[in-house]
Parts: structure tokens; C-alpha cells; sequence
């Protein structure tokens, strides 16, 4: 059984034992037991001021199917071409939906993810009612945020288009942005009014790790790190599976990432077996420290012509690379938290879509 293989079932049979989750935003409540979350940690998560004004609506997108306020059908009959891939990416929050011709050899990406992005200088336009941000910069790709009450935070959307150089007339910058905005008021803005819940199992397959909340994992972790005297101990909140230990904070060298790993491009770190899991050792999040990569099932193949596989999983992040038990606590909160449901009859495909 290879490793990536045997630690996605030791996650499955963990998880059926106990679970954590997080009921309301920035508290996480043991579910069962009544105990404290895996290492002690404590219930209350405390974010740092600019991440305590949009932690609630990162916690909330946790809960909700990125991939599936995307159409497939939709985005074919919008541009005449035909399904390649849908792709998870970049922390879980990232879903894109390749749709590609051949005769012009060309594609179009639809990209969705919930995060962050400077929208200085941008517009504000409305489409399908709502209220969004437009990047007035349309030389490489069309660009949308769909923000939160927080500002800069929220929906952010991407339309672009490439086409193989001298195979005949393409679609200007500005017919690719409005072939792109149509799709965004047709699909996916009315989606978003009340957004697909992972829950409803929409999506397949289904990464365990998603819903997970990486802050809770972070403090079970540290909970026996004694705190700076006078320094609060709080957590920043980057993107909805991104948590660090606020600067200048006795927990600022730690952190808990959620990822898509290449089998080629990462997981190429020394094997450190910890507890019944194999992890990778690597660079550290933090200047001078170290990380530990940890990859889960399913595997997923997103090109059949690129056959890369890839894989979920989760990174913490340590001051040193001695501090394994940092790295076990983790580990432990996360797979005692509950798995993301599993995936209704039916559910949309992520990965290779060619069929072929």
C-alpha cells in the first residue's frame, strides 16, 4: 500500500472515532466528548485585528462547494467549446473550469476562489443585481471580486482566454471580459445569492480535508507554548485553509496551510514518519523554521494527457525541525475534526473531463 494511500485510510478510520467542528465563527466546539479540542487546545480562536473583520465569512466559505457554483454546460454553450478539466488549486478555496477547442486551437479558464485581492484602482459594476469590483486591467484576464462586508475580501472571479498563435482571428480582450461577465451574471452570481453547501454533496470526489478549519489545528498544536508576557495569543486568517500565528506573538513561527500537492512537483522532502503517518520535510512557512507536508486521498488526475496526480493535504508549519510533536498535535485536531460528506449520486466530476 503506498504511503499517500495508507495514510488516507488511517485519516478515514481516525475520523469515524471523534470529531471537532466548528459551529459558529471563530469557536470551535468538540462534538460528543464534551473535552477540549485534540492537545488541549482552547475553544475560543482569537483572530488578529484585520483578520477578526472578515474571519466570519472565511468560516462560512468554509462550508461551501467552490467548484459547484461552476456549470460545465453552461461555460460550453457560452464559448462552443468543449469540457477538458475542472481543477482544484491553491488551498482548497480555488476551483477552475477549463474549457477547450481545437479548431482554433484555444481554451478558456473559468476560475472562482474565496480570498483576498487588492482592489485599488478598480471599478464598481453591477451584474445580475449584485454589487462587484471590476479590475479595469483586461490584458491578460478578465477579473471580479464579489466582495464581503469586510472590502477586499470575497468571491473572486478570473475569465481568460488563449488561443495558439497564428491560427486565425481570436476574440478581443473585451469580447473574452463580456463572454466572461455573462457566464458570472448567468451562473455563478445566482448561485452565489445562497451558495451550493458541501453538505449536498454535489462534487466528486471529495477531499476530506475541506470544511476543515486549520485555526483550530494551529492552537491544538501550540497549546502548551506558553505566551509572551502581555501578547494576546491570536491567529491571522490569510484565506479560508490558511492560519498563522499573529507577529511578533509566541506562536508567530507556526502554521497550518491546506493544499493541492503534484505527485512531480511537491512531496519531494525527506520521508519523516510521524505517529502512523508518513510526512514530508521541507522549507519552512516562517524565515529560518521548517514545514512538514502532509498528502491524503483521493488521488486526483486532472489532465489524462498530463497524468500528473494530485492529492489534498495539509502543511504545518514549525520554528525547528525537532518539533514533531507540534506537528503530531495537528495532525490529531484535523483528523478528529469531520470529514467533508461524501458525494451524492450524480455529483459534477473535478479532474479530467475529456471523458477519453
Amino acid at each position: 500500500m503506498s504511503r499517500v494511500r495508507r495514510l488516507g485510510v488511517v485519516l478515514l478510520l481516525l475520523a469515524l472515532v471523534s470529531a471537532c467542528t466548528v459551529v459558529e465563527p471563530g469557536r470551535a466546539s468538540p462534538a460528543g466528548s464534551g473535552t477540549g479540542s485534540a492537545g488541549g487546545a482552547p475553544t475560543q480562536i482569537t483572530y488578529d485585528e484585520r483578520s477578526a473583520t472578515f474571519a466570519p465569512d472565511f468560516v462560512k466559505a468554509r462550508s461551501t462547494d467552490v467548484c459547484a457554483l461552476l456549470d460545465v454546460e453552461a461555460a460550453e454553450k457560452a464559448t462552443g467549446a468543449k469540457r477538458a478539466s475542472m481543477r482544484l488549486s491553491t488551498g482548497l478555496a480555488t476551483c477552475t473550469l477549463e474549457v477547450d477547442k481545437s479548431r482554433p486551437a484555444a481554451g478558456w479558464d473559468f476560475s472562482l476562489s474565496v480570498g483576498q485581492r487588492l482592489t485599488e484602482g478598480w471599478e464598481q459594476a453591477s451584474l445580475a443585481g449584485t454589487k462587484v469590483m471590476r479590475n479595469p486591467d483586461i490584458s491578460s484576464k478578465c477579473e471580479y471580486l464579489v466582495p464581503f462586508a469586510a472590502g477586499n475580501v470575497g468571491l473572486r472571479a478570473e475569465i481568460s482566454y488563449s488561443q495558439a498563435a497564428n491560427t486565425g482571428a481570436q476574440p478581443s480582450d473585451a469580447q473574452v471580459c463580456e463572454t466572461g461577465e455573462q457566464y458570472l451574471a448567468d451562473v455563478v452570481l445566482p448561485k452565489w445569492k445562497n451558495p451550493p453547501q458541501l453538505a449536498a454533496g454535489l462534487t466528486t470526489p471529495r477531499i476530506p480535508l475541506l470544511g476543515k478549519d486549520p485555526c483550530a489545528a494551529l492552537l491544538a498544536a501550540v497549546a502548551d507554548i506558553p505566551d509572551d508576557p502581555g501578547e494576546p495569543r491570536t491567529v491571522r486568517l490569510s484565506d479560508p485553509y490558511s492560519c498563522e500565528g499573529e507577529s511578533g506573538t509566541a506562536i508567530s513561527k507556526y502554521a497550518v496551510e491546506f493544499e493541492i500537492y503534484s505527485a512531480i512537483l511537491d512531496l519531494d522532502g525527506e520521508p519523516v514518519q510521524i505517529g502512523d503517518f508518513t510526512t514530508y520535510r521541507t522549507g519552512g512557512i516562517a524565515a529560518g523554521g521548517c514545514a512538514y507536508q502532509v498528502a491524503v486521498l483521493p488521488d486526483l488526475l486532472f489532465s489524462k494527457e498530463e497524468k500528473t496526480i494530485y492529492n489534498g493535504g495539509f502543511t504545518v508549519g514549525v520554528g525547528t525541525c525537532d518539533e514533531t510533536d507540534i506537528v503530531q498535535k495537528a495532525i490529531d485536531n484535523l483528523v478528529r475534526q469531520p470529514d467533508a460528506p461524501e458525494p451524492k449520486p450524480g455529483a459534477q466530476l473535478i479532474g479530467d473531463l475529456t471523458g477519453t
